[in-house]
């Protein structure tokens, strides 16, 4: 029998807990632990009865170091933590955007390639049971050869999505709708119809 794979969550917020969760589902894997700084994070971590440590550096010298974690911290922390996890080895699940600028992204990009380690993009709408069909259909040839896409984005977030504890959402450093919000879609358009090639805005 295999061995299971450990997992740690850095970040115990909104999307942290559902990842916990998707990991203790998981028969090929075991949750070892939670990483947050904010003392509100253990009653969290307690629901699933494992360690929480305030830092990165306090998982990893606790004897208690996974072989991957997934990373839900604000956005602009992404990079730096994804660095210092890919560094001493780990496999790292990421959420997006994966950096909010492009030289910190360019900088991860040379820190995976020099750690030899596995660095994924938590794109979870490609499991959609939709996108999944589509992609389905897609593959076999059964709705014949896409040749062009329209496509209408509009959004409009609730006051809400920019309130604490992800008040970031709402600043430069968050990366706004676009790395927010718009990436998904752009990535099921990649996803569905192969490599953005060009690209027109008025």
């Amino acid at each position: 029998m295999a061995a299971k794979i450990t997992i740690a969550i850095i970040g115990a917020g909104l999307i942290g807990p559902r990842h916990a969760q998707s990991v203790v589902d998981c028969a090929d894997a075991v949750l070892t632990g939670f990483v947050d700084p904010n003392p509100q994070a253990d009653a969290i971590v307690e629901s699933f009865a494992v360690p929480c440590y305030r830092s990165v550096e306090l998982l990893l010298a606790s004897g208690n170091a996974p072989d991957a974690a997934i990373v839900c911290t604000p956005n602009h922390t992404h990079v730096d933590i994804s660095e210092k996890l890919l560094h001493v080895g780990l496999h790292v699940l990421v959420e997006k955007p994966v950096s909010t600028d492009v030289r910190s992204g360019a900088m991860l990009s040379e820190a995976i390639k020099a750690s030899g380690r596995q660095l994924l993009v938590g794109h979870h709408r490609r499991f959609n049971p939709y996108v999944v069909v589509t992609k389905k259909a897609l593959t076999e040839g059964a709705i014949g050869q896409p040749i062009a896409v329209s496509v209408l984005w509009t959004l409009c977030k609730p006051e809400f999505y920019f309130e604490a504890p992800t008040e970031w959402r709402g600043r430069a450093e968050g990366g706004g709708p676009i790395l927010i919000n718009l990436v998904h879609d752009v990535d099921i358009l990649q996803y569905l119809l192969g490599p953005i090639t060009r690209v027109h805005a008025e």
